[in-house]
């Protein structure tokens, strides 16, 4: 298929998405348009640190986690109500509830916010044990992590995503927003998928990656010696032609990292190239 026709195509596929994602966000917004009374309360809670990982559900709220030595889970939420009168912001924020439950070692801390869309929001602030496992699902709001080294999972529709001073497997997948990542150091597989806006990873990538950016530009920022033959554009790794041309990693970890940049640029250590390339 022509370079050019696929493009176009490529265009039409993503624009579909591209409003549907939009009108979400309008939507949420919508009662910015009539500033709404607004009342607020906070929430501390120290939990044991589970044996398996931590799986947070927020549908509308910052995420902040930050990882330290430590056996136990430090929460913040902070729970904020819109409405059109104070009795009515005050049963909303009665309404807005986190839930915890667990199954198998994994503990679950799930946000329930009120009817309408948008009535509430909870901004939630943790510091926990660094080698824990995290799954991370989020509707609109920005996530923010920083000193994990245990396998992480993070999916978010709207929303921007940043993770710094990292050590594990990383997946990443978000509908509307930047992803950036630094100081990473990737184990074993790393898995990125941006469907509007850039995708920015700095650090080792590990023995198996995939970025890909459907809207955005792609950036780069490898260790020195990491050779750009290991690395595939437009499409998957392929183990038998990658595996002895060098190392990704740290040690003797060897691979490949295959990016997409389906309507945007990649930036390899300032190397342009143009999609489709």
């Amino acid at each position: 298929m022509p370079a050019e026709r696929k493009r176009l195509l490529l265009i039409g596929l993503f624009s579909l998405e591209a409003v549907i994602l939009l009108m979400m966000f309008l939507c949420l917004r919508v009662e910015s348009l009539q500033p709404p009374i607004e009342a607020s309360s906070t929430l501390t809670l120290t939990l044991e640190a589970p044996t398996g990982s931590l799986k947070i559900i927020n549908p509308r709220g910052k995420l902040v986690i930050k990882g330290e030595e430590t056996a136990q889970v430090e929460l913040t939420a902070q729970k904020t109500a819109f409405g059109r009168d104070q009795e009515e912001v005050n049963r909303l924020l009665e309404e807005i509830d986190l839930r915890q439950m667990s199954q198998d070692g994994e503990v679950i801390l799930q946000v329930d916010l009120p009817e309408p869309v948008g009535a509430g929001r909870v901004d939630l602030e943790l510091v926990l044990p660094s080698r824990l496992g995290l799954v991370i699902q989020t509707g609109l709001g920005d996530v923010f992590i920083q000193g994990m080294q245990g396998p992480t999972q993070v999916s978010s529709q709207i929303g921007n995503i940043e993770i710094h001073r990292f050590a594990g497997d990383l997946s990443i997948e978000a509908g509307l927003g930047r992803i950036l990542i630094q100081d990473a150091i990737i184990l074993q597989e790393l898995t990125v998928w941006a469907g509007m806006g850039d995708v920015e990873f700095a650090g080792s990538p590990g023995a198996q990656g995939k970025i890909r950016a459907n809207t955005g530009d792609i950036a780069l920022h490898l260790p020195e010696g990491v050779p750009l033959d290991l690395i595939v554009q437009a499409g998957a790794c392929e183990n038998e032609r990658a595996m002895d041309k060098g190392t990704l990693g740290p040690g003797p970890i060897q691979g490949c990292l295959a990016i997409w940049a389906d309507m945007g640029k990649v930036s390899i250590k300032g190397l342009e190239v143009e999609p489709g390339d």
